[in-house]
């Protein structure tokens, strides 16, 4: 893609989400072609301080990586940076679409998004809904903007009502991955493994599956049952996970917990 065509783009908020968002865009050619990371000072009124650069061209996407608490606020403060056309995503949770209107000037695009941290590789997902575009505004920005986005991962547009079950499910999703390979880790010491070599099996067991996953098409029902042997190992530990639904119904209170959650975080904000 030629450079006229690709984004300028600027991340305020250093933490793990906003470097993930900076590794995950520069770390392909092509839709991108400078990007800055800014973090956030609160000891000086909040205003940026450069972290990370790629280039010095005028951004015209600011992605705001901010806790919900002080996101509106900042985004209020640096007000000056947006010029008519531009594109503003947020990532924090639960902030709705009409938060992020009443930050910004008009003709500035808006976009409410929830990134996961995959992103940082390209395997990330990427959900988000956007206000339509403002009356006269320069749309051909947020369409840039949109599939610069692209190169983070699996990009998923869903209705606003959407985003907090989304936010619960694949923003969080990660963390809820690990955790089941710190309990197998610890599963595995009780049968008998060392730690070290607990702890790298469960690991790998998690990774080698995401790989299969990613190159076999069957359904993740269809997988399981492809290795689970009638009366075998598997089949005797599957039938503790699955006994009284305990396996799902562990997974339907977690979910439903960060959803409400994220809706509380945007009620906090409205």
């Amino acid at each position: 893609m030629a450079k006229d065509y690709a984004m300028d783009i600027r991340i305020c908020g250093g933490g793990a989400m906003g470097a993930a968002l900076y590794d995950g865009l520069t770390r392909r050619k092509g839709r991108v072609h400078a990007v800055v990371l800014e973090d956030v000072d609160p000891a000086r009124g909040r205003g940026s301080i450069p972290a990370r650069t790629c280039g010095e061209e005028k951004p015209r996407l600011h992605i705001y990586a901010l806790k919900p608490d002080i996101l509106t606020e900042v985004m209020q403060a640096q007000a000056h940076l947006f010029e008519p056309g531009d594109t503003v995503l947020s990532v924090a949770a639960g902030i709705p679409l009409c938060s992020l209107l009443a930050a910004v000037p008009a003709q500035v695009s808006v976009i409410r998004a929830m990134p996961n941290m995959p992103v940082a590789y390209g395997a990330g997902i990427l959900a988000y809904s956007h206000a339509p575009a403002p009356e006269g505004g320069q749309t051909v920005y947020l369409a840039r903007a949109i599939e610069a986005l692209s190169d983070l991962g699996t990009l998923v547009e869903l209705d606003e009502r959407q985003m907090d079950g989304l936010t619960a499910l694949a923003g969080s999703g990660p963390a809820y991955v690990y955790a089941v390979v710190e309990a197998l880790a610890l599963a595995g010491q009780t049968v008998g493994l060392p730690p070290d070599i607990a702890a790298s099996l469960a690991r790998q067991v998690v990774i080698g599956s995401g790989v299969t996953l990613a190159h076999d098409k069957a359904s993740a029902s269809d997988l399981r049952q492809r290795i689970t042997s009638p009366n075998g190992t598997t089949a005797a530990g599957l039938k503790v996970l699955k006994e009284d639904d305990t396996l799902s119904d562990l997974f339907v209170r977690c979910l439903a917990a960060a959803a409400a959650r994220s809706r509380d975080l945007g009620a906090a904000k409205t």
